[in-house]
């Protein structure tokens, strides 16, 4: 597997960001996810996948981090302003 072009480690802040957003918004859209993966954990499979996915957006340039400093508010990442 390549490797990705930023720091790995935010590939996993974005995944748990996204996770954790994606079950909190699914019954809101009649979805209900699997029991197995409510939880998110980078080191199963579906972890692995979903930290991949985030890397090979940043890599594609499809998603990119802001051009100013970045700060953490909470657990997520924010435009420092």
């Amino acid at each position: 597997m390549p490797q990705p072009k930023f720091d790995p480690a935010l590939a996993e802040v974005i995944a748990t960001a996204f996770h954790e957003h994606y079950e909190r918004l699914a019954p809101q859209f009649g979805y209900e996810t699997r029991p197995d993966t409510r939880a998110f954990d980078p080191t199963t499979p579906n972890g692995q996948l979903m930290v991949a996915t985030v890397a090979a957006l940043f890599d594609e340039g499809v998603i990119a981090l802001p051009a100013g400093p970045v700060r953490m508010t909470q657990r997520f990442f924010h435009q420092a302003g």
